[in-house]
C-alpha cells in the first residue's frame, strides 16, 4: 500500500475496497490527523521538504520497522512525522487482514510520501 501527505488538499492512499485496503485507510487516517496536530504546532520551523517513509503494522495495530527511504526534510517535520507514525493509536487487525496477511509474516507495509509545498 502507498499513499501521500500533504499540508495542501486531501491525504491519498493507494486502497482498494478489500479488507487490507479499507484497513490501511484507517491506520493512514489515524496517522494523519496526529501529523496535522504536530505540523500546526510546529508551524514556524515547518519549511518546504519531501520525505519517503516504509514501515509495518502489526496484528495488535503497532506501527514498527520505519524506515525513512528518502528526505530532504528539515529535521523538525521529520521528527514530528516519525512521531505521527510510532505514536499512532490504531485498532487491532480484523481477522480478515490478518488471514490475508499470513504469507506475509502477519505484517501490513505501508510506504508513504510526505509532501510540504
Amino acid at each position: 500500500m502507498s499513499g501521500t501527505l500533504s499540508n495542501r488538499g486531501p491525504a491519498a492512499v493507494n486502497a482498494e475496497a478489500t479488507a487490507i485496503g479499507i484497513y490501511t485507510r484507517k491506520v493512514t487516517i489515524h496517522i494523519e490527523r496526529r501529523w496535522h496536530i504536530f505540523r500546526r504546532q510546529k508551524g514556524d520551523y515547518v519549511t518546504y521538504g519531501n520525505m519517503r517513509i516504509r514501515f509495518d503494522v502489526n496484528k495488535k495495530g503497532q506501527t514498527q520497522n520505519v524506515r525513512v527511504l528518502s528526505s530532504d526534510a528539515n529535521p523538525i517535520m521529520a521528527d514530528f512525522t516519525l512521531s505521527a507514525i510510532l505514536g499512532a493509536k490504531v485498532d487491532p487487525m480484523p481477522a480478515e487482514v490478518v488471514r490475508e496477511l499470513a504469507l506475509a509474516n502477519g505484517l501490513l507495509e505501508i510506504t508513504y510520501d510526505v509532501i510540504i509545498y
